[in-house]
């Protein structure tokens, strides 16, 4: 079950990152594009604010996984101790 989830975890994690890495190229795009004039500064700031959100999510998930795997780890190691 632990494995499970830790897998889980391990998947919805490089799909933030992967989430994140997109976004951050999209802003520099836009950024580096001559019509940069054209795009508001609020449509940039939307884009920060959800690069921000994005980043706490995964420090979440990164949480999790930590959790999820010590204590994988430590089921294992009792584990071995009762045999």
């Amino acid at each position: 079950m632990l494995d499970e989830r830790c897998e889980y975890l391990r998947r919805t994690h490089r799909s933030l990152r992967s989430g994140r890495r997109n976004l951050h190229d999209r802003i520099c795009s836009y950024l580096r594009s001559p019509r940069v004039a054209r795009f508001s500064h609020d449509a940039i700031l939307k884009q920060e604010e959800a690069l921000s959100e994005l980043d706490a999510s995964i420090d979440d998930w990164v949480s999790k996984l930590e959790y999820a795997e010590n204590r994988r780890s430590e089921e294992r190691r009792v584990g071995k101790e009762c045999m």
